[in-house]
């Protein structure tokens, strides 16, 4: 026992950073074991019907209740009043435990009253959430501007990290019912 403490304090004073750099490097490990458990399971994905409680601002999102899944799909027909989106959970921590993630929504550019000329997407917004805790990411089509067609892609990211992704196909519905191509 003596032996190993001497060669430990030997070893910490003929190298400097020799106790700083294992302790560091411990620390590290376990900070990376953490971030490889925590996910956002998506549960279902689709068009939405729902009842908007709160109408969004530039600060937050809306909120609505009532949230029940119409159909199950990637390809989303814009129309004012679709809700669509995604229902997950996260997982990897204890149940209730509470974490923030960071959400961000790209889509191709638009006009938007709230945020201004060719806006391309939501930034890291910071969401407060519970571990275990059924929750709704959704879209609303309520302004012509915002019925830009192609992709629209869900970024998931804790601690940096970006954890799930999710993407739809919105369309012109128009189109496909005139078979015109979509613009």
């Amino acid at each position: 026992m003596i032996k190993a403490i001497s060669i430990f304090i030997v070893l910490a004073l003929l190298i400097p950073n020799f106790a700083f750099s294992t302790i560091s490097v411990e620390k590290n490990e376990k900070k990376a074991e953490e971030l490889e458990f925590i996910n956002i399971r998506i549960l279902e994905y689709g068009i939405y019907k729902a009842d908007q409680t709160k109408k969004a601002t530039k600060k937050e999102g809306a909120y609505a209740k009532n949230i029940e899944l119409l159909k199950k799909t990637k390809r989303i027909p814009a129309g004012i009043g679709n809700y669509w989106g995604i229902k997950f959970i996260p997982e990897g921590l204890p149940n209730g435990e509470k974490l923030v993630v960071h959400v961000s929504v790209d889509h191709p550019p638009f006009d938007n009253p709230l945020f201004g000329k060719n806006w391309t997407g939501a930034k890291k917004s910071p969401w407060k959430i519970t571990a275990g805790k059924i929750e709704y990411l959704l879209q609303k089509f309520e302004l012509n501007q915002k019925h830009v067609y192609g992709e629209w892609t869900f970024y998931f990211h804790y601690n940096g990290m970006l954890i799930n992704k999710f993407t739809f196909e919105v369309y012109n519905p128009e189109a496909i019912r005139s078979n015109k191509k979509v613009q």
